[in-house]
């Protein structure tokens, strides 16, 4: 297992891929497309193997899907790793240093 399938595996560790993989492209595809994906990658079976799942979306997304397996794996490891509180979490969640003034 290399590449995608293996970085994933690392970064979830016991964490359901399905869980990510869906959250991730729900994100992406919003919700009434989902089932129509799922089915064009093979099913929920597909979710069960990270290294299946990226054969089937590179098969059907070409160039395009490495933007999709970047955004699975930003939020494996957005999810992962406790929010540190940081001067730019607080930017990315519209706090600033001048509302606190």
């Amino acid at each position: 297992m290399g590449g995608f399938a293996g970085e994933i595996s690392k970064v979830l560790k016991d964490r359901p891929f399905e869980q990510v993989a869906l959250q991730s492209l729900t994100e992406i595809f919003g919700e009434n497309n989902i089932q129509s994906l799922v089915f064009h990658i093979g099913g929920e079976v597909t979710f069960k193997d990270p290294e299946l799942f990226e054969k089937k979306i590179r098969a059907l997304f070409k160039d395009g899907a490495e933007l999709i397996l970047n955004h699975i794996m930003y939020n494996a490891l957005r999810t992962a790793v406790p929010e540190k509180e940081t001067v730019q979490n607080q930017f990315l969640r519209g706090k600033s240093w001048k509302n606190d003034q």
